[in-house]
């Protein structure tokens, strides 16, 4: 297909192989590591580099262990949202964002509005079976909107190949693997 990205060359995919092995060695490493990982995920979904790169994915998240994350904004309620219209996007991108990993702040946690994954302190937790924020209602609608994270409130999902091939022509990027909803879940195997 004329419109697939090219393929990304050789020795670029041999030096995304050695920044996996030396991210992990370096001193406060978890931002890195947290955007090396983005990449290589925004990679596979373009078919950019081969899925085996899945794999180095895995052992970034492995190294990278159970920490305790907390994001550094004083107050969400000051921060600027992008203009995105998300309701008239949603059934297009299917809230692929309400996916992603969002962690809490300071002020989240004193708030007490929000719920938080004991596992992985303090990142909103999302549900086995949509792999969607748990914040989110079956109709696609947050029911915590007034006190969303602030990283639900900054994030804008017009340059994220994992959200969008063309924003502006609203065509989506094709849903992965991991953030598509089980649908044998609750099937009977009598």
């Amino acid at each position: 297909m004329a419109d697939d990205p090219p393929q990304v060359p050789p020795e670029t995919i041999e030096a995304l192989e050695k920044m996996a092995v030396q991210l992990p060695l370096l001193p406060n490493n978890d931002e890195a590591l947290r955007r090396f990982e983005w990449l290589l995920d925004a990679l596979i979904l373009r078919g950019q580099v081969p899925d085996s790169f899945r794999r180095l994915v895995k052992r970034i998240q492995a190294d990278r262990g159970i920490k305790i994350r907390l994001s550094m904004v004083d107050d969400k309620y000051t921060v600027e949202s992008p203009d995105i219209d998300c309701a008239s996007r949603i059934p297009l991108c299917g809230a692929r964002c309400c996916s992603f990993d969002v962690m809490l702040s300071r002020q989240d946690l004193l708030e007490q509005k929000l719920p938080f994954v004991i596992d992985e302190p303090y990142m909103l937790p999302r549900d086995p079976v949509t792999k969607k924020c748990a914040c989110m209602d079956a109709q696609g609608k947050c029911v915590a909107y007034d006190h969303r994270p602030a990283t639900c409130r900054t994030y804008d999902c017009r340059e994220d190949a994992r959200v969008w091939i063309d924003y502006e022509g609203r065509i989506p990027a094709p849903m992965p693997e991991a953030v598509r909803p089980k649908t044998d879940v609750y099937e009977n195997d009598d």
